[in-house]
């Protein structure tokens, strides 16, 4: 199973042809041409990864080959953000990158990347229940009907280096965290706590995501309801929602409402309605998701609704409640469960570094970090502008580009000693056109700290000059 600090396993390989996937941490990874990547590549002109996927696999950077087999998922869903200062602190280069991802075998994995804070600090950091906009509400918990602490939350512990960075991580078995686990903030231990920086915890695409739910009564309903059932469907889209509902065994002589709600079915009833706008709390069709049930006199209830806002993950559940003397108590509730989460993708071009003249004034490059469902992370480096028939040593990086250019190189298990083996090594061997496609496959989730990759000078004194970077973002 990987883990977000897992060692990597075996060596990687040595650069091949131009094209060929290099496969980190062998034991288990996919090899080349059998991890759905494809074949061969073209090395083309930087620019060519498709938003597609990785050439190869239907990119612009050449015909790809027959791949292999999709990889089953070993992964629920991944989750990633960008931090940014919440009011109090705006005009503060506080900034960073957050990913929270979530195991089929009952697990939740947390990391970050915070830049910006003081030095030698140590930092309180905590997953949230509400987007940064209303200022991210309360820590997220593993158990609502509990009370509030550690040991029911996801803590992070961020101690910063001379350079005010820090990273952390934190693995929580047993527990798969909830659509309401909707972002990550970092506190200011100097202000009682504050709230300094908030990253929304998101799947990075506004692409289309279905969820599918069942009704079934709710055990205290009355025997009237206990015949209900159905379906229904979430679409989000870059439209917004849609509801699409099919239900059967309502009461004839009964009226009912249909409502979005924020937890699941079996976390204290389904909780209260979704709120388009969390901070207000007021029971407001217009700030909630009200599916129209229509005419129910004939115990049926189905077609679709719209609505202009595109819910987020914490829209968990259908609920359906009966107007009974005044009140409206909960009789039926259908969980919203995605179908399928998207890989997360992160891409970026490159800027040419001061050793980039006077020989590599027209490199240019672009590369894509993909984190799977599978397990696996996968980069593409294309670029042009090359040496002929010169192989250039390119790593993944653990700083942004415009932070000591790019930093340190990227380490999958950040406690073992940096070694090709425990990096992201992406060698670039140029062909007598000077264009170069490396690929690596790693049986790894790329940390937050995996942020550009730098291609250096193997010819240069000082030795390994950084001639470009790429941000991936």
């Amino acid at each position: 199973m990987p883990s977000a600090g897992g060692g990597a396993a075996g060596t990687s390989g040595k650069a091949g042809a131009a094209g060929d996937e290099v496969v980190a941490g062998a034991a288990g990874a996919s090899a080349a041409g059998e991890s759905g990547m494809g074949g061969e590549a073209s090395g083309g002109e930087a620019g060519s990864i498709g938003a597609g996927g990785l050439a190869g696999e239907g990119g612009e950077g050449g015909e790809g080959g027959e791949g292999g087999g999709q990889a089953p998922a070993v992964l629920h869903s991944i989750l990633r953000g960008s931090f940014a200062p919440l009011p109090g602190y705006t005009g503060q280069p506080l900034t960073g990158e957050a990913l929270l991802y979530r195991t089929l075998d009952g697990s939740t994995q947390v990391s970050l990347q915070v830049l910006g804070l003081q030095a030698a600090t140590l930092y309180p950091s905590h997953v949230h229940n509400q987007p940064c906009a209303v200022l991210a509400g309360a820590h997220y918990l593993i158990d609502p009907a509990a009370p509030a602490g550690e040991s029911n939350e996801i803590w992070l512990s961020i101690t910063t280096n001379a350079d005010g960075i820090g990273v952390s991580q934190k693995s929580v078995q047993g527990h798969v965290a909830r659509g309401d686990a909707l972002s990550i903030v970092v506190h200011d231990p100097a202000a009682a706590s504050a709230k300094m920086m908030c990253a929304d915890l998101s799947v990075g695409s506004d692409g289309e995501l279905r969820a599918h739910g069942t009704f079934a009564p709710f055990a205290v309903a009355e025997a009237a309801d206990q015949a209900i059932s159905g379906s229904v469907e979430l679409l989000r889209s870059s439209a917004g929602s849609k509801v699409t509902l099919a239900v059967t065994g309502l009461d004839p002589a009964a009226s009912y409402d249909c409502h979005i709600h924020a937890l699941p079915c079996g976390v204290t009833s389904a909780g209260g309605h979704y709120k388009l706008d969390p901070s207000n709390t007021a029971t407001l069709e217009s700030n909630e998701l009200w599916p129209d049930l229509g005419d129910t006199s004939d115990g049926a209830a189905s077609g679709p609704t719209s609505f202009a806002h595109r819910a987020r993950l914490d829209a968990q559940s259908v609920v359906i409640h009966r107007h009974a003397s005044g009140m409206t108590p909960k009789v039926a509730c259908a969980d919203l469960t995605v179908d399928d989460y998207p890989d997360v993708a992160l891409q970026g071009t490159s800027v040419r570094l001061p050793a980039a003249s006077p020989d590599h004034t027209t490199l240019t490059a672009t590369a894509r970090l993909v984190r799977g469902l599978d397990g696996m992370t996968r980069v593409q480096l294309l670029a042009s502008g090359l040496l002929p028939g010169v192989t250039y040593p390119a790593h993944v990086h653990n700083l942004p580009c415009a932070v000591q250019n790019g930093g340190g190189h990227y380490l999958i298990d950040k406690a073992a000693p940096a070694a090709e083996a425990n990096e992201l090594w992406l060698p670039l061997s140029a062909s007598q056109q000077g264009t170069a496609d490396a690929r690596i496959a790693a049986l790894h989730v790329a940390t937050a700290d995996a942020r550009s990759i730098v291609i250096h000078d193997p010819n240069s004194q000082p030795a390994s000059a950084r001639l470009a970077c790429i941000d991936l973002q």
